[in-house]
Order: structure tokens, then C-alpha cells, then sequence
């Protein structure tokens, strides 16, 4: 191998992580399977426990290919994990005013400012748009006081997740 400056001096770095694999960019901060992005690609099939690169120990170049477009970042950093500050459920289930969990996820997908958000918890009460949410926020929500469960929204990295 040889580097663009001309150097043969390529130094490669191979590891084990075992599902707990950090990486940080920008207000992320996730852990989880090895992302799948160049120059860390994991040997074989592009995920898991395995990470792999190279530089040079002249130029301290990183080999890949790059440049990385932000999207292709938030894109693998949302397929690796969870977050390490990410609450895994609000304590209170919030209210949303939709009949069907259908008509949420579809409501959330194509226009999630127009999802308003009640928590009525007596003590800090919030309210608040599903585009307001912080990256990787998780909420469960119900569209009736009666019923504890209705759905859970995530905000991920590149979107938002309804189950």
C-alpha cells in the first residue's frame, strides 16, 4: 500500500468491539454495532463487532473515501444504536389527538409539525410538535386518558420512527 504523499509507511488497525462501539459527531453521542462508514468499515459485511482501518505514519492520512456527507453520517450513526443520552422512555404518556395509531405514523411521516403533544404531567407539564423533539427522543403516547399505551415515537437521526 502507499500513501497519496508517496509513503509506504501504512500503519492498520484492527479490533473487537463486542456491541460497544462509540462514536461521536455533532450532538450525537451513540453506542452500538460498528457504523458502517469509510475508513472504519468493519471487514466483511459492513456492521458488527469489528473495526478496521488504516493511516499514515507520515502524513497521518486516513485511507477511505471521503469526503463523508453529513446525511451519509447521521444515516450509519442512526443504523448503529441508541444514544448514550437517550431517555428510554418519558415518565408520563403524552396525549395526541388522532383515532387511529394509522392516522399518527402517517400525520408523523408526512407533516410531524403538525403533530401536537400534550404531557400532562401535574408537576412539569410540556407541550410541544413532534419537530421540536431532540434527536433520538422517544415518547409513548395515547390518544385516550383511559388507555396507557397507543404508540411510541422516536426521533432518530434521520427522521422519525413510529411503533
Amino acid at each position: 500500500m502507499t500513501c497519496k504523499c508517496g509513503s509506504k509507511r501504512i500503519i492498520s488497525v484492527n479490533g473487537k468491539t463486542s456491541d460497544m462501539c462509540q462514536v461521536r459527531y455533532a450532538e450525537l453521542d451513540v453506542s452500538g454495532y460498528v457504523p458502517k462508514l469509510a475508513g472504519i468499515d468493519t471487514p466483511k459485511d459492513g456492521y458488527g463487532d469489528y473495526v478496521q482501518y488504516s493511516f499514515c505514519a507520515d502524513c497521518g492520512q486516513m485511507r477511505g473515501k471521503f469526503p463523508l456527507s453529513d446525511t451519509a453520517i447521521r444515516n450509519a450513526l442512526g443504523e448503529m444504536g441508541r444514544p448514550n443520552n437517550f431517555l428510554e422512555v418519558n415518565q408520563m404518556t403524552c396525549i395526541v389527538q388522532f383515532p387511529t395509531k394509522k392516522a399518527f405514523k402517517e400525520r408523523v411521516m408526512s407533516d410531524p409539525g403538525r403533530v401536537y403533544i400534550e404531557d400532562p404531567s401535574i408537576f412539569q407539564p410540556r407541550y410541544f410538535h413532534a419537530v421540536d423533539m431532540a434527536v433520538w427522543q422517544r415518547e409513548v403516547v395515547t390518544n385516550h386518558p383511559k388507555r396507557s399505551w397507543f404508540a411510541q415515537i422516536t426521533r432518530t437521526a434521520t427522521g422519525f420512527k413510529v411503533e
